[in-house]
């Protein structure tokens, strides 16, 4: 099993190195109504459909979202309406094998019950998040670079498969 798990950090990271140039960063996108109190007891509400960099937040909720329209005499109610927040990344593995594909669930399956149980597979889990934005990117600019990943993957999937 160490073995498996080291060959598939490996092929992570040779993915990883291939990319490594040019980095994306994902979005907090908002879709929100939040609310307000002035000082003079009325309720002011601002609509946010917008998205910023995760960086730019402290988190990604919608509270975060509405404390970014925080004015003088304002005061935050901790009331919104809407659809929320949410990060949007593209994924690697649904961008190549399609976002329906039972594979996915294979691959969800070791994420959760291998990678996850380890300081390591964390390790992996959060580069694949940071990474796959700038992967996609780059696949979708180089169509030979796509299909070396696609087999790549499909050299993942066998040794999960094993």
């Amino acid at each position: 099993m160490k073995q498996k798990f080291l060959l598939i950090a490996l092929c992570l990271n040779i993915i990883l190195l291939f990319t490594s140039n040019g980095r994306t960063e994902d979005n907090c996108c908002c879709t929100i109504t939040c609310q307000f109190e002035t000082w003079f007891g009325t309720f002011v509400t601002k609509d946010v459909d917008q998205c910023w960099k995760v960086s730019q937040m402290p988190s990604c909720t919608a509270d975060a979202a509405c404390l970014k329209f925080l004015q003088l005499g304002w005061t935050y109610t901790n009331e919104w309406s809407g659809q929320g927040c949410h990060i949007e990344e593209p994924c690697l593995f649904s961008y190549l094998l399609g976002s329906d594909n039972p594979q996915l669930d294979t691959l969800r399956e070791f994420r959760d019950e291998v990678l996850s149980q380890t300081p390591e597979g964390q390790q992996i889990i959060r580069l694949y998040y940071e990474w796959s934005p700038t992967i996609v990117q780059a696949m979708e600019e180089d169509e030979e670079f796509k299909e070396q990943m696609k087999e790549m993957i499909d050299g993942v999937l066998e040794l999960i498969g094993e």
